[in-house]
């Protein structure tokens, strides 16, 4: 099974060089592209391709005439491609167009990384000083979104104390409590937004 997907594309292309693509790729007629209005997004001019045959746009990899096409009309833009399964699950391809007739290519390989859901539930936070990275406000309503609570005071039933800049006698009195004290840095690791 296929499973090559446009990652990128940025490859803005004239009336002339999508009549032209049309032109070379009769071969792949009904796969590509059904006729010639669908080789743009006509509202921005950008390459497109048919997502029901995705695993024939590798067809521009592997096309010299493709690439001339697209250089000779100086396009620009980038068009990236992924194979998102099998063998080589996790690599991209693609090329770099500067818009003067050159063209870089690019290769790479994605890494797909499961994202720890967070949780809050049950922990309590003072916000004291202000933070560099969020509003005072911005800052409770994450901690509520996760299930934490906010508090106003400092108190034996708080687990975190966020100290932004300027933090004030609540700093010294969650120290003498021995409660966790954590900057911008470590509440944003803690939010999952590291």
């Amino acid at each position: 099974m296929w499973a090559i997907e446009c990652l990128v594309n940025t490859a803005v292309i004239s009336n002339d060089c999508a009549h032209d693509l049309f032109e070379e790729a009769q071969d792949y007629k009904n796969e590509l592209w059904n006729d010639y209005e669908e080789v743009t997004d006509k509202s921005v001019g950008l390459l497109r391709f048919n997502p029901d045959h995705m695993e024939h746009m590798d067809y521009l990899a592997t096309h010299d005439n493709v690439i001339k096409i697209l250089k000779r009309h100086n396009v620009k833009g980038d068009i990236c491609f992924g194979d998102l399964e099998g063998d080589h699950a996790g690599s991209f391809w693609g090329y770099r167009f500067d818009g003067k007739g050159g063209m870089k290519h690019l290769r790479g390989r994605l890494l797909w990384e499961e994202k720890e859901e967070v949780s809050l539930e049950g922990k309590t936070f003072v916000l004291t000083g202000s933070l560099p990275n969020m509003t005072r406000q911005e800052a409770e309503d994450k901690i509520r979104e996760l299930g934490g609570k906010v508090s106003g005071t400092i108190s034996t039933k708080t687990d975190y104390l966020v100290a932004g800049d300027k933090p004030g006698s609540k700093l010294q009195k969650a120290t003498k409590l021995g409660i966790k004290v954590i900057d911008s840095e470590e509440f944003l690791e803690i939010l999952g937004e590291d």
